[in-house]
C-alpha cells in the first residue's frame, strides 16, 4: 500500500508547543512529522461575525493533516512529547492513516 496521509485529533496546549510523530514503514525509519499544538483561535463577543467565527474554543479537540510517503505492507507510529516549563502532558483522541493500494491512485498521470 502506498502511505498518504496521518491526521491526529488532539487537545491544543500552549503556543509554541509541539509533538512528534516519527513514522517506519515495514520496520524502515522514514520522517519525524512535527505537529503544532498552539490553541484554537476564537472571537471575543462584541468583534464575532455570525455564523463565521466560533466563541470559545478552549478545549475543543484540533486536527493537523501531515502527508507520509513511502510504500509497504505496515507502519508503525511513535508519538513524542517533552513538556518545556508548566506544560502538561498531550491528550490525543486519536488518529487517521490514509492510504491506497499500489496501482490504485486517483492521481492524474501525465505522460
Amino acid at each position: 500500500v502506498n502511505m498518504l496521509k496521518l491526521t491526529c485529533y488532539f487537545r491544543p496546549q500552549t503556543t509554541s508547543s509541539v509533538f512528534t510523530v516519527s513514522y517506519l514503514v515495514d520496520g524502515v525509519f522514514v520522517a519525524d512529522l512535527t505537529f503544532p499544538m498552539d490553541p484554537l483561535g476564537g472571537a471575543l463577543i462584541g468583534s464575532a461575525i455570525i455564523g463565521v467565527d466560533v466563541i470559545g474554543s478552549r478545549g475543543r479537540v484540533k486536527s493537523v493533516t501531515r502527508q507520509l510517503r513511502g510504500m509497504g505492507s505496515g507502519i508503525e507510529l511513535v508519538f513524542t512529547h517533552a513538556p518545556t516549563g508548566n506544560e502538561e502532558d498531550f491528550e490525543l483522541y486519536g488518529f487517521m492513516v490514509e492510504f491506497e493500494y499500489a496501482g490504485e491512485s486517483e492521481e492524474v498521470k501525465t505522460y
